[in-house]
């Protein structure tokens, strides 16, 4: 056996290598379909930006149904582990408030801004300032003091007293004439007494500190934590379905896909399996040196 026929298997070995690595490029490339005149050169493009649509909506498919399905999801936002998660940030947050120096106000605006703190704090005041007038009108207040005042009376007089000062026809007409008089006089002055008293409250509150809110409520944290954490599993329990399918998890990663460039595409998925692909290139190298050496040793003996 001369010297010579031992470079049949690094020849082999150069050419398994070679082939390996064309062929995995010609899974990219050339990124755009080739013509000679009318004729389209064969595996032009290369075979992922031909079919990257279709390798698109695949994908898509096959995340959102079975990796990120609904039960999925909801076995992870709402397992024990993340919900111990979720509270331990939650509490640590509202704990960053035990020296935080900012007013209410201050917080607000520098997390929405002055325009959209100005606004919802509008709402907010003027929702209430409803609520309070609507509860008071409808409570017919004046009535029901007047008829409180009277039962009170009558509860001091002694019983020849009462017989004489409250004849039931005649007390009747009293109180409603003076319940009247009262809810008329509540329905001119309780719309400004109220917005008065709600502008007040709100301004109180806007000035106050973090830090002493966090003080003053301190004891009941553990009860706002537990109503956070309550809150959260039912509106996830309650609405992940709505909100899975609002999302539309397929379409999103089928659109991200198929927004990448050739190039782009090319690079993350080296980036993901660049060992695994490399590996290829150099099994296709030690194949071509095994079949070299095969091939010289069914010679020597044939």
């Amino acid at each position: 056996m001369t010297a010579s026929a031992f470079f049949a298997p690094l020849i082999g070995g150069v050419i398994g290598y070679i082939t390996n690595d064309i062929a995995i490029k010609m899974l990219f490339r050339p990124r755009k379909a080739i013509y000679i005149g009318s004729w389209k050169v064969p595996f032009t493009p290369g075979l992922i930006p031909q079919q990257k649509e279709r390798i698109a909506r695949s994908i898509g498919d096959v995340v959102s149904a079975q990796l990120l399905d609904t039960e999925t999801l909801r076995a992870a936002v709402l397992s024990e582990e993340s919900i111990d998660l979720l509270r331990t940030k939650i509490t640590a947050f509202i704990d960053s408030f035990s020296t935080c120096e900012d007013t209410a106000e201050e917080l607000a605006v520098r997390w929405f801004g002055q325009e959209n703190f100005d606004r919802a704090a509008g709402a907010a005041e003027s929702a209430i300032e409803e609520l309070l007038l609507h509860k008071l009108t409808e409570s017919n207040l004046g009535t029901e003091i007047v008829s409180r005042c009277m039962e009170l009376l009558r509860g001091k007089l002694g019983f020849g007293l009462q017989s004489i000062f409250f004849q039931q026809d005649f007390m009747g007409m009293i109180e409603s004439a003076i319940g009247s008089v009262i809810d008329e006089l509540l329905q001119q002055l309780a719309p400004d007494l109220i917005h008065s008293e709600v502008q007040k409250l709100s301004q109180e509150m806007r000035d106050k500190r973090l830090c002493d809110i966090y003080a003053e409520n301190q004891e009941r944290i553990p009860e706002l934590v537990d109503h956070l954490i309550s809150l959260y599993e039912k509106l996830l329990g309650d609405n992940l379905d709505k909100l899975v399918q609002a999302v539309d998890i397929s379409g999103i990663i089928r659109s991200k896909i198929s927004a990448f460039d050739a190039e782009e595409l090319e690079k993350l998925i080296f980036e993901i399996m660049k060992k695994e692909l490399n590996a290829i290139v150099y099994l296709g190298a030690l194949l071509g040196f095994l079949m070299g050496f095969l091939n010289l040793f069914l010679m020597n003996f044939a």
